[in-house]
């Protein structure tokens, strides 16, 4: 194989994540998305593989996330060039952990003692290379901490009946049980004319799709109690110059045929602040006096200090209950660049970024007995760190205002909710998303949408919500599987170094 032809075949990879990744909705394509990459490596020398990694993952996250650029330079004010070029050194960053995997693949099977060469094509050794390289991939492609923490398989994201495995051992043994599916076909396309060494590749090939397809058999029941909210929930479309009389005129029209336990407005562009503007205060202070309804919202500035505006303002995600203030919750997990400078990045190259302060608590809202608000505003929802602390601290429902404005009608909306119903999967706890231009849902812990709005227009909508009587066996247990895979990994490696070795070339 050629080097441009292994590069030809490389890119293919990132045409299958563009197909298959919301909303081009060809999910199935995310059962091979990494195969031709795969392929395009076997045989390669070592800094080839790394190079060919390298023009593959640029290609798979410029396809996949192009749509921060505009984002950014709509909402920061940045130039164009340093837009791509923080777009650029992000796709870098997102591509390290399949650098990893060719790295540490590389010395696995790429350094061999004779011994095991005379026996590399035994029926076992094929059996255990398809495992063993499904685990490493597994492992090192979801351990890293991302910015962005996405991966190509949230292309099933509408398909609940394939994602009941992050509900048991997260996005590391979902991503186990297809690698085992991609690790089988890269053996069958290497073992051409070897019909033995192809037929023990079919056979794992058909036991990873068995495995994959399980949690459509319904092995993963999941328990609820009896306790139920009614939430109503309001997308109204504003941009940084609406005022908010379209948010309380829908709201009026909702609650006029439809009472509820807890009325949500999402995050929005237009300066709001329900604390501390005195304009919008009256607003909602009228407004409550004639719907007295427990209201969760987000002021986009809450000073740290009232006396002082000077010291800084933080988004913050509030409860009101008949025009009281009850909790607040101050967004931890700030978007960099959009909500927040990174040091050492001058304020003049991003002038209408936001500067908003780091929250550091917790703050659960108790709405109604039996329900605990999980208040996770816009981005946190994408870190399973944070879902799983909330959670700890008896948290059982989420309720995820954001805004995806900025993003216009492009694919950075639904690859936001796509991410967002894995997180609730894996953390078995259901979640109404509110978001002000669309998407908005109500997602049950099996992964089944409902009520999903559009793109940029007004919607609002109503449900009866299940509370769970517990979280994900993942958020309990999980870590005892994340915990014996990174183990058996390691044991593999270590037991691999300490053996006699020499360079494949």
């Amino acid at each position: 194989m050629t080097a441009n032809s292994r590069y030809l075949i490389a890119l293919l990879t990132p045409l299958c994540v563009l197909l298959a990744t919301p909303p081009n909705g060809l999910y199935w394509i995310a059962f091979i998305w990494n195969v031709p990459w795969l392929i395009a490596l076997t045989g390669a020398p070592l800094r080839s593989r790394f190079a060919i990694t390298l023009a593959t993952g640029l290609g798979l996250w410029c396809l996949a996330l192009w749509w921060l650029v505009p984002a950014v330079m709509a909402f920061s004010g940045a130039s164009v060039v340093l837009a791509l070029a923080l777009f650029v050194l992000l796709c870098v960053v997102q591509t390290i952990p399949m650098l990893l995997f060719v790295w540490l693949d590389a010395i696995r099977w790429g350094y061999r003692t004779d011994k095991n060469a005379q026996n590399s094509s035994s029926l076992g050794h094929v059996a255990r290379r398809i495992v063993l390289r499904a685990l490493y991939f597994s492992v090192l492609t979801t351990w890293l901490p991302l910015l962005i923490p996405a991966t190509p398989l949230v292309a099933l994201y509408q398909q609940p009946d394939l994602l009941g495995w992050l509900s048991i051992g997260g996005l590391p043994l979902m991503t186990f049980m297809f690698a085992l599916v991609q690790m089988s076909l890269l053996e069958i396309w290497n073992s051409r004319g070897k019909h033995k060494h192809q037929a023990v590749s079919l056979g794992i090939l058909l036991l990873g799709g068995i495995l994959v397809g399980l949690p459509a058999a319904g092995v993963f029941p999941r328990s609820f109690d009896a306790t139920h909210i009614r939430i109503g929930a309001v997308q109204p479309d504003l941009d940084r110059r609406s005022n908010t009389a379209m948010l309380f005129d829908m709201s009026d029209q909702l609650l006029r045929s439809n009472p509820v336990d807890l009325l949500v407005w999402p995050e929005f562009p237009a300066a709001f602040s329900a604390t501390d503007n005195a304009e919008d205060a009256a607003a909602l202070a009228a407004f409550e006096s004639s719907y007295p309804v427990p209201l969760m919202l987000v002021s986009g500035y809450v000073y740290a200090d009232t006396n002082n505006h000077d010291g800084g303002y933080y988004n913050a995600a509030q409860w009101f209950q008949a025009g009281v203030l009850q909790q607040s919750y101050y967004k931890q997990r700030l978007v960099p660049f959009f909500e927040y400078v990174p040091a050492g990045v001058s304020k003049d190259l991003l002038p209408n970024a936001a500067e908003y302060k780091h929250g550091s608590e917790f703050q659960l809202f108790d709405v109604k007995p039996g329900v605990r608000v999980i208040p996770l505003i816009c981005y946190e929802m994408l870190f399973d760190d944070m879902v799983k602390t909330f959670v700890e601290q008896g948290g059982n429902l989420i309720v995820n205002p954001t805004s995806d404005t900025w993003f216009g009608d492009s694919p950075g909306p639904f690859y936001h909710f796509a991410l967002a119903v894995f997180q609730v999967v894996e953390s078995g706890i259901p979640m109404v998303r509110v978001a002000n231009s669309g998407i908005s849902a109500v997602v049950l812990p099996s992964g089944e949408i409902y009520h999903q709005t559009g793109l940029m227009t007004p919607a609002s909508m109503v449900d009866n919500v299940p509370i769970p009587e517990h979280p994900s066996w993942h958020f309990r247990y999980g870590w005892i599987l994340t915990l014996l895979m990174q183990g058996l990994l390691l044991v593999d490696f270590v037991q691999r170094l300490i053996q006699p070795r020499r360079l494949n070339s």
